[in-house]
């Protein structure tokens, strides 16, 4: 069983824990004593846990052998966890479940999470998040692999009030429209479930760098990602962040991006109307 290989990796991590520095110690043993939480955590959360920082907690994971810390992450991950939840997450299914079985437990894990995602919605936040988005000359979003079509949505969204909205699904186009196009006078939006992504935080560091507002849309209170944001909107749910389909986090997701249209409509509605009018009529000849 999968669950054998925690205790060997526990008992070589532990073996090793003589040979690392003090604080790479303290690294190594919060997570010898909280493997389950290590697997959850964002590298500030545990640097934070274990009362160290992020340098630490990466030099700790390269003294162990790993190549980062993300990558001791999917290791433990694939440990302890069983088939159900790498597909699933926190949709609940039995093997061989009916279709109507698997219908309610998708249904129900996405009501849930909408539940907590609009109670947890800092209201705030979002206005202000809006209120940056109208008065940006231009936008610039962020967003890969699962994030991908929550980026795309929204500058559909943002296009559609007139909002200038740009968005590279290619890493080095988004860089280079950093480089050669971000200023003071732009935003920089930000979708990251897990706030780690290594290229979405380059490149969002990257455009506070040159002066731009970021916001930021994600799962994760603490993260890399969130330290640089000037608002920070989150999703909350209790799907494992080793899922490999976060499907209820992508619907939350969507639904904070909706609330910001919204938002952006209802503040500007006689603007707002005559240009989605005019995109409706424009748009006419391409439909049936």
């Amino acid at each position: 069983m999968k669950q054998e290989l925690v205790p060997a990796l526990i008992t070589k991590i532990t073996a090793q824990i003589p040979s690392l520095t003090k604080s790479e110690q303290r690294v190594a043993l919060y997570i010898t004593r909280n493997p389950q939480n290590a697997i959850f955590q964002s590298i500030s959360e545990l640097a934070d846990c274990s009362n160290t920082s992020e340098a630490t907690v990466v030099r700790t994971c390269k003294s162990l052998g790993f190549s980062s810390y993300q990558a001791f992450k999917v290791l433990l991950a694939q440990a302890i966890a069983n088939p159900d939840q790498v597909l699933h997450g926190t949709i609940h299914v039995e093997d061989n479940a009916p279709i109507s079985a698997i219908v309610n437990s998708v249904f129900e894990s996405t009501i849930q999470t909408m539940h907590l995602t609009q109670n947890a919605l800092d209201l705030q936040a979002a206005e202000q998040a809006a209120e940056m988005l109208c008065r940006a000359r231009r936008v610039f979003i962020l967003g890969l692999g699962g994030s991908h079509s929550i980026a795309a949505d929204l500058q559909h969204k943002l296009l559609r009030v007139g909002i200038d909205a740009v968005y590279q699904s290619d890493l080095h186009l988004q860089r280079i429209s950093i480089i050669n196009q971000v200023g003071p006078e732009d935003v920089l939006f930000a979708i990251s479930h897990s706030g780690s992504s290594k290229a979405v935080v380059d490149n969002t560091a990257l455009a506070k760098k040159l002066n731009a507002k970021v916001i930021v849309l994600t799962g994760s209170m603490k993260s890399p990602l969130t330290a640089l944001a000037d608002v920070q909107l989150y999703t909350l749910s209790d799907e494992t962040k080793h899922s490999l389909s976060s499907i209820s986090s992508r619907l939350a997701q969507l639904a904070v991006v909706d609330v910001l249209h919204t938002i952006i409509s209802n503040r500007n509605k006689e603007h707002i109307v005559e240009r989605i009018e005019n995109v409706n009529t424009q748009m006419a000849s391409l439909k049936y």
